[in-house]
């Protein structure tokens, strides 16, 4: 899966998709996204198999379940599996939805 694949399936209805970060000003909520090879499977002094993790974050003014539910499954009917936790950043006053996955 690649990054644009990712960014794809990321792209629900009422959100902007960010690789990395969101640029200063962007209005919640918004997704950002990063992807990077992590636990390539190595055999015969190789890598057989390119694993990625992916570590996707919703931020909202609040816990938002139905923009959660739209992500979970779009990342269902691709197939990703996912676990999330969630945090709220003081700081920036913002509510952060956390999806990790592991790709191939």
């Amino acid at each position: 899966m690649t990054i644009a694949d990712v960014k794809k399936v990321l792209s629900v209805p009422g959100v902007t998709v960010h690789y990395d970060h969101a640029p200063v000003g962007t209005k919640v909520p918004y997704v950002t996204y990063t992807c990077h090879a992590d636990s390539n499977f190595f055999a015969d002094d190789k890598v057989y198999q390119k694993i990625s993790s992916m570590r996707a974050v919703l931020y909202s003014t609040k816990k938002n379940e139905k923009l959660e539910a739209m992500i979970e499954d779009a990342l269902n009917e691709a197939e990703i599996p996912w676990s999330m936790t969630d945090e709220f950043e003081n700081e920036q006053k913002v509510f952060m939805t956390i999806y990790e996955a592991k790709t191939i």
